[in-house]
């Protein structure tokens, strides 16, 4: 057995793919290899930041979703702090668990929904999918800084088997929140604009006027 990403034939990238992403490797090769380079995984709170999430709008667009493999790298959109494919393309590992032998991989990967982009996503460790990759980051001066972004960012799950029922009256009261009204589902377009990043119609409802968005 030689090492090497998943999907390939001894550890050789196939012919014409030498400007893709690397694909198929697992968290611990991934580590791994950032330290053999004097880098590391950045945590999930040093990769949000430099994704720049707030400008996702822009760069979701324009980025490698709902696709049938990998873009060579560079081509997908820039963020704000200039980095680029950190939407979409291939999903990276973070540092963090999500529970035993579970980590952060984040950005989405080439076959997901852009809504991935900004999912905080885990996977087992151990996978290695060929859409899972990673990207290394220098440390700060300070490394507590990383040290303190590292430990587990996972709410408790609730004992489901230990909660009591809730009364009649609370049910109902429960039910009226997803209570709605059941009106015929002929609703006609009025009018269509379109944007530089989406479609919007207007339509109505019988006599509710709605808006809906289409990205593009």
């Amino acid at each position: 057995m030689r090492a090497g990403p998943a999907g390939r034939e001894l550890g050789a990238y196939p012919a014409g793919e030498d400007d893709k992403p690397v694909g198929g490797v697992s968290f611990y090769e991934a580590a791994a290899y950032a330290e053999f380079v004097g880098k590391q995984l950045p945590t999930c709170y040093h990769w949000m930041h430099a994704t720049g999430v707030s400008s996702s709008a822009v760069v979701s667009p324009r980025s490698n979703f709902d696709a049938q493999g990998p873009w060579v790298v560079g081509r997908g959109a820039m963020n704000v702090f200039g980095t680029h494919d950190m939407a979409g393309n291939v999903k990276e590992w973070c540092l963090n668990e999500n529970g035993p032998g579970v980590r952060y991989i984040l950005g989405g990967g080439w076959h997901e929904p852009a809504c991935m982009f900004i999912d905080a996503d885990a996977q087992p460790s151990w996978d290695r999918k060929p859409e899972y990759g990673f990207r290394c980051m220098k440390a700060p001066v300070d490394q507590r800084l990383v040290e303190a972004s590292r430990p587990r960012h996972r709410a408790p799950a609730p004992v489901l088997r230990a909660q009591r029922p809730v009364s009649d009256e609370v049910f109902d009261a429960y039910r009226g929140l997803y209570s709605y009204d059941r009106l015929p589902l002929d609703g006609k377009v009025e009018r269509t604009d379109t944007l530089d990043w989406a479609v919007r119609q207007r339509e109505h409802l019988e006599d509710i006027p709605t808006v809906n968005l289409e990205w593009v």
